[in-house]
């Protein structure tokens, strides 16, 4: 009996140390998937165009089609409507889609090197809408300061994103008309 159960465990053991070594393989060739190789652009975007959300965010940390996906369904999406509005902008609000887009492209770097979980980069995207639109750098204006043109092309751009990412949108408009207010209170209360 005494040598039964000897077995039986060591059967058991080997059959969890087998278990674990084909879940840590499995879990190796899932991590190496999510590493894919990409260009060294990737790792310092000049916010020229929209190819870098596929070109290396999503290559390099596959979300599309999980409940995550921003890379695609999202920034390449909205990023694209810039793009095919660009000529209903300003020089002005040309510039500041221009610093935007690589503001938001840069906010994403870190991302590449971590390949966190597709919720984090969701997460980590949407945080860095806000600041990107309020000072995008590059010498552009922020959104606040642009003529009120150029912010009735953006609010048509985004107001079509409320179908997709209706709470994540809401959220970012609600965070920009707070920060426009704030940054023009001073001078409305003069």
């Amino acid at each position: 009996m005494k040598n039964a159960s000897v077995s039986i465990l060591r059967l058991v053991g080997t059959a969890v140390v087998l278990f674990l070594l084909s879940s840590s393989a499995d879990a190796r060739v899932k991590r190496q998937k999510r590493q894919a190789t990409i260009s060294s652009n990737c790792y310092s975007p000049n916010g020229g165009d929209c190819y870098w959300y596929r070109d290396c965010l999503e290559k390099r940390v596959p979300c599309q089609g999980t409940p995550d996906d921003y890379a695609i369904a999202y920034a390449e999406k909205f990023c694209n409507l810039y793009g095919s509005n660009y000529n209903r902008f300003s020089s002005q609000g040309k510039q500041w889609v221009n610093a935007v887009r690589k503001c938001l492209q840069v906010a994403l770097v870190p991302l590449l090197r971590a390949a966190p979980p597709c919720r984090q980069i969701k997460s980590t995207a949407f945080n860095s809408h806000f600041p990107c639109y309020m000072t995008p750098g590059g010498g552009a204006l922020g959104v606040c300061d642009l003529p009120v043109s150029d912010i009735l092309v953006i609010q048509d751009i985004i107001s079509s994103a409320w179908v997709s990412e209706s709470r994540e949108s809401l959220k970012g408009a609600a965070l920009v008309t707070g920060g426009c207010t704030f940054h023009h209170f001073p001078t409305w209360v003069k």
